[in-house]
């Protein structure tokens, strides 16, 4: 994640497609920032639009809204965290279950499963 400055607000999710796949520009925390400059006697005024800012090239096709859909878990997935730990996160703020909670269940359903086929 970097800091950018922008002199128009900028939107929050960016897709561009190319031969390798489709780019993601993700930004988030977007804040109109109100900068003097003192030059001598006189003082100017600009406007800026700062935000946090991610990149990352995705292997393969993706909609935008779809990525506005999944923003945290895109955002994630550009900070470097793998697939699976950006579904984790997503289902811990959901309140449901991680990937690993999910194949723990299932694994014992099938034993348990298998045990009542065994024994009848």
């Amino acid at each position: 994640m970097r800091k950018e400055s922008y002199l128009q607000k900028p939107p929050a999710v960016e897709i561009w497609t190319v031969n390798t796949g489709t780019d993601l520009i993700l930004r988030r925390n977007m804040e109109l920032i109100t900068k003097e400059e003192t030059n001598g006697d006189e003082t100017t005024t600009s406007e800026s639009w700062e935000c946090e800012e991610v990149q990352y090239r995705h292997k393969g096709t993706i909609e935008k809204e779809d990525v506005e859909a999944s923003f945290d878990y895109w955002w994630a997935i550009a900070e470097g965290k793998t697939e699976i730990e950006a579904s984790d996160e997503e289902a811990i703020k959901k309140s449901e279950p991680t990937i690993m909670e999910r194949l723990e269940a299932l694994e014992g359903g099938l034993a348990e499963l298998a045990e009542v086929i065994i024994n009848g």
